[in-house]
């Protein structure tokens, strides 16, 4: 009795089944049509304006600390060309450099693998950049007897740093060596873009807090 009950309801269950498959199949078809629309925006012309907004960024950054500011010493009696140091690396070294860096990976016109290894070594030294201009405003701070993170900007900044080093790592491990497994690699790729856009974000927001406030800090 319950076996014919069942083999009555199996046609019933397997039409259902298949009804699904070609919902959530219909359902995939269309998110790719959509992406593959998305997908025919070339960035390529964005990449272009991004490297022009660069060089001008170094540009003013350069003339604001050199000619207006007096210039960049690692060791000076005059203290204030120490600390101009540190807005250089950070914008030119840590901002513009990791921005390169981003744009790499999907940039340059060579294979997945080299591009992979410019990426990562871009990171490497935007980040050793970035170490070295927040010590630059350290050492600043310690020689002409000001207190050290005092401010948001100091502490967003310091924040940056962290995530950007903690970023870097995780990205080495799971993507270059030793490498995770397809399934980490996937699953992990959203959240390594999303922790990108907040770096990039807080590193930006950090400069901002710092220009608006030229006025009154050290």
């Amino acid at each position: 009795m319950y076996g014919g009950e069942a083999n009555k309801d199996f046609p019933k269950a397997l039409n259902q089944g298949i009804k699904a498959n070609e919902a959530k199949k219909s359902e995939r078809e269309t998110k790719t049509a959509t992406m593959t629309k998305l997908s025919g925006v070339r960035a390529l012309p964005f990449t272009y304006v991004a490297h022009v907004l660069e060089v001008v960024a170094a540009v003013l950054v350069l003339v604001w600390n050199i000619y207006f500011r007096g210039g960049l010493a690692w060791d000076s009696t005059n203290k204030s060309l120490i600390f101009n140091l540190h807005p250089v690396v950070m914008v030119i070294g840590f901002l513009i450099l990791g921005s390169e860096a981003i744009m790499s990976y999907k940039g340059l016109p060579f294979n997945k693998e080299v591009n992979k290894k410019i990426h990562l070594t871009l990171h490497l030294i935007a980040l050793v950049l970035g170490i070295w201009g927040i010590s630059a405003a350290f050492k600043f701070h310690n020689e002409s007897g000001i207190d050290n993170l005092y401010s948001l900007h100091s502490w967003v900044g310091l924040g940056t740093i962290c995530l950007y080093g903690i970023q870097w790592i995780f990205g080495f491990v799971t993507y270059f060596y030793p490498g995770g497994s397809q399934a980490l690699r996937r699953e992990a790729l959203p959240w390594h873009a999303l922790f990108r856009a907040v770096r990039v974000h807080t590193g930006t927001s950090c400069c901002s807090i710092r220009l608006s406030g030229e006025a009154h800090l050290p």
